[in-house]
């Protein structure tokens, strides 16, 4: 192996500690980068045909100071140099999880990009994606599964020898951080959450560390068992919400502000996002019409 140029050392000299990738899986490798107080995922997917990385972080100092020397540190361990990676794939394109892609796509050149939706990737980039379909099979073995509700171009990547569902932010639970729970549509997200609930899924990773079930589940049970508390979590927030609507509250602001009173100091919850309340008032008032 032509090896990398010492990671380790690039790090010290940069004065930053090197994250490294963790062994998740078979074949299944996450980084955890930090991001506003919480973290995003970098997911690295080695199979017979090849490697993909799944997103991007949050920016291109996020793939310099972080990312790539993660990369050559993995590179090491598995003893592989240059990395063979074929596919660069999206999660969703919100920034801290497509923020990197212009400079990480710069490192693998003849890498296709794969992505649902343009989201916030700017079309002036000048990269070119490949517009994935709901059920493609990528590398022979990563299904790539559109999961709308968080976003319009949400996805989960399927590896169909472990089962194991690489989910992006497409389950919320009561969300994350200062962010709470992200939802675009939630007549999507439900949509979503079921057609999940109905696959044979074996183990679940997630970009982020959700509350309250956090960021994984290991086994069919558990990983059942972690949807069908998405699903609760989606239904509490909704009923709270239908709740505020019908006694005549219609200001998101108002709303979220008696989650907080309420609901969200007591439970040690996330905030509830107005833009998520938004859109649920705006779904309730359709239904009515």
């Amino acid at each position: 192996m032509a090896a990398p140029v010492f990671a380790a050392q690039r790090a010290k000299e940069r004065n930053m500690i090197l994250t490294r990738f963790e062994k998740i899986q078979i074949d299944l490798y996450q980084l955890r980068v930090p991001f506003d107080g919480i973290f995003t995922s970098v997911f690295y997917v080695v199979t017979d045909t090849g490697a993909a990385i799944i997103d991007s972080a949050a920016s291109a100092y996020d793939i310099e100071t972080c990312v790539w020397p993660a990369l050559e540190a993995l590179g090491e361990e598995l003893r592989v140099w240059p990395l063979p990676v074929r596919q660069i794939l999206c999660t969703h394109t919100h920034s801290d999880h497509a923020g990197g892609l212009l400079t990480l796509s710069s490192r693998f050149p003849e890498a296709k990009i794969g992505v649902f939706g343009r989201g916030l990737v700017s079309s002036r980039s000048g990269l070119r994606f490949e517009r994935l379909r709901d059920g493609q099979i990528l590398m022979d073995c990563i299904q790539a599964l559109h999961l709308p509700g968080h976003s319009d171009d949400s996805a989960g990547f399927l590896d169909l020898r472990t089962n194991t569902l690489i989910s992006g932010d497409s389950m919320q639970f009561f969300g994350v951080g200062r962010y709470g729970c992200g939802v675009g549509s939630w007549s999507a997200y439900r949509e979503t959450l079921e057609r999940l609930v109905r696959m044979d899924i074996e183990n679940i990773i997630a970009s982020h560390e959700y509350v309250p079930l956090g960021g994984s589940a290991f086994g069919h049970d558990e990983s059942r068992a972690y949807i069908k508390g998405c699903l609760a979590c989606a239904d509490q927030i909704r009923g709270f919400v239908r709740t505020e609507y019908l006694l005549g509250h219609t200001d998101p602001a108002a709303i979220c502000a008696s989650f907080d009173r309420t609901i969200r100091t007591v439970r040690s919850l996330p905030p509830l996002p107005v833009s998520s309340v938004q859109c649920m008032l705006e779904e309730e008032l359709l239904q009515r019409s």
